[in-house]
This record gives structure tokens, C-alpha cells and sequence, in this order.
């Protein structure tokens, strides 16, 4: 990065960790600024150093399903719950995955600044993203900017399917053709029967909603998620 860059970065990450601690966002511990300067030019390096967690969601999924133990419900309804408190911390739309949803020592569950973990492709169409259908099929087209809220809500939904039945989800985008594979991800949602309730099922559903107009917004999955809470306090 040239000077300017790196003094935007700076005051960046500096105004970001006077804003911590977060409860459900991986706080930054430090930040850190080098300058090497010689006669004609000058090297700008900027360190920042997050907490660290002790595993990813994912990796929670993958010794699960060695075991294939899944989930308690309530477990992801916690987990559901963690992540739309980051996303309202982080203040700004987010793609999630269960790489970047991290739990850590004493079980909380944190979500990341998508820009402590950019590498700078983040307007580049890449695998093992959970895209909205709507930013998959026409990504060629559409503006390539941040992600809306009703995107951050089919990813949450997508990470809660894969984390429910302890299976990646990526094959529902066909990379060839373009086209989000709507069976794949009814087949995934057919097998919630059985292991989960009927509520949560219809929750998962309704964020993974094909029409981006039909998912709910924070606010309203957040009442969802009120109201099941106040349900289980009171059996």
C-alpha cells in the first residue's frame, strides 16, 4: 500500500478497536503501523491482531459428523441468535459461511469483519461463498458492491441449513451455467424433518426465500428469535 493508504487504514482500524469490545464480533486486540523509509520511496505495512478464537463452526460441524451428532435445536437457535447480534454490531451487511463463524473458549459465538479477512477478491465471483440467488446468477451484471441485508440473511440461513444437517451446501451453485440449484436446497431442507421442530424449519426456510423481498429483515428474525425464547422460558 502507498502512504495514503496506509494512513486510511490506520485511522481505519484504530477508530475500529476504540469501538470494542463486541460481544458476538471478534474484537481486535492491536494495531500495529511500520514505516521503512529509504531516499527515493518508503515500505507501509499495517498489522492487526483479532482475539483468538478456539475453533470455527466448521470445524465444530466436521468432528460432528464423524461422530453424525447433530445439533440440539437450541444449540442453533443460539447460534442464530450470536450471529445476527454481529451482524448488527458489525453494522453493515455480511456474507457468512461456517469458516468465518468462530466460537470460542467459553462457547461464545463470533462472527469477523469481512475486512480482516479480505484478500482482495472480494469483488470477484469465488467458490465456497454462500451467495444470495439473486447476486449468483447475476453477478456479471450486478453492482459489485457490498452485500444488501437480505443477502446476509440467506447466508445465515445457509450456514445454519449446512450446520443442522452436517453437510456443505455449496453444491446448490453450479458454476457452468450460473443457476443456483433450487432441488438441491429443497432436498437439504426436506431432511430438517424429524430432527427439528417445525418452527425452526420454517425459520430456516423463510431466510433461504428464492424472492429476496419474502426473507425477513434482522428486525424481524430477531422477533422470531425473541419469541422462541420467551416460549422455552415459560415450559
Amino acid at each position: 500500500m502507498d502512504q495514503e493508504e496506509y494512513r486510511r487504514a490506520l485511522d481505519k482500524y484504530r477508530s475500529k478497536k476504540k469501538t470494542l469490545p463486541k460481544e458476538n464480533l471478534l474484537n481486535i486486540v492491536e494495531v500495529e503501523g511500520r514505516v521503512k523509509t529509504n531516499f527515493c520511496s518508503g515500505t507501509y505495512k499495517l498489522y492487526i491482531i483479532y482475539e483468538y478464537p478456539t475453533i470455527t463452526l466448521q470445524e465444530e460441524i466436521q468432528a460432528r459428523v464423524k461422530e453424525t451428532r447433530f445439533f440440539d435445536e437450541q444449540d442453533l437457535w443460539s447460534i442464530m441468535q450470536s450471529c445476527l447480534n454481529g451482524i448488527s454490531e458489525l453494522g453493515e451487511p455480511v456474507l457468512l459461511e461456517p469458516h468465518r463463524i468462530f466460537i470460542m473458549n467459553d462457547g461464545l459465538v463470533k462472527i469477523v469483519d469481512p475486512d480482516a479477512i479480505s484478500d482482495g477478491t472480494r469483488f470477484v465471483m469465488s467458490e465456497g461463498v454462500y451467495y444470495a440467488p439473486e447476486r449468483f446468477e447475476n453477478f456479471n451484471r450486478a453492482d459489485r458492491g457490498n452485500s444488501s441485508e437480505k443477502e446476509t440473511m440467506f447466508s445465515l440461513g445457509m450456514s445454519l441449513l449446512e450446520s443442522a444437517v452436517l453437510e456443505q451446501c455449496f453444491d446448490c451453485y453450479n458454476y457452468e451455467s450460473m443457476k443456483f440449484q433450487t432441488k438441491k436446497l429443497e432436498e437439504r431442507i426436506s431432511r430438517l424433518a424429524g430432527l427439528y421442530s417445525d418452527e425452526f424449519i420454517f425459520v430456516i426456510g423463510n431466510l433461504l426465500e428464492l424472492n429476496a423481498n419474502r426473507r425477513s429483515s434482522i428486525l424481524e428474525l430477531q422477533d422470531v428469535i425473541n419469541k422462541f425464547w420467551s416460549k422455552e422460558e415459560t415450559e
